[in-house]
């Protein structure tokens, strides 16, 4: 799965995000100057439009990045 979601600091969420997970958790893509509007809009229209590609939450099965929905 990915998680899609806003941060002012990756490093610092990814690790925050690391200490509940026992898989390794890696930032795959950054998406630069985005806000959290933008970010709400998004999974609105990701929602809507790649329902079977949301699992929960911020959550996305990987298939989200395979098919080049988010590039």
């Amino acid at each position: 799965y990915v998680k899609i979601g806003y941060t002012n600091n990756p490093k610092i969420r990814l690790g925050e995000m690391q200490t509940g997970n026992p898989f390794k958790l890696e930032i795959v893509k950054l998406l630069e100057n985005k806000t959290q509007q933008q970010e709400k809009k998004l999974h609105k229209k990701l929602q809507s439009k790649h329902n079977n590609l949301y699992k929960r939450g911020e959550w996305y099965h990987k298939d989200i990045i395979n098919q080049g929905v988010i590039l």
